[in-house]
């Protein structure tokens, strides 16, 4: 660890919400880590969720999303059992 940095690790996945009929497009969970500045849990997945790529995440059927798609309305996180993983 370096400088005041704090390594991290959750089970995250990524929420797809489009404006028209369709459903929501979940990814598979994945454990996770990520280094963040901070040793507080929400300020630490906001570094987290400002540095992640949709392209990372396993996708039901193994199709990557169409992140150009003109219905694609948000493009959410989700996350649950944080833990830091500081020595």
């Amino acid at each position: 660890m370096t400088n005041g940095s704090h390594h991290w690790q959750a089970t995250a996945w990524c929420v797809l919400s489009y404006s028209s009929d369709r459903e929501d497009l979940v990814s598979e969970k994945s454990l996770v880590t990520w280094e963040s500045s901070s040793d507080q849990e929400s300020e630490a997945w906001g570094e987290f969720m400002e540095n992640s790529d949709p392209f990372e995440m396993q996708w039901p059927g193994g199709v990557m999303p169409d992140l150009t798609d003109e219905d694609l309305l948000v493009e959410d996180w989700e996350y649950e059992n944080a833990a830091l993983c500081d020595d």
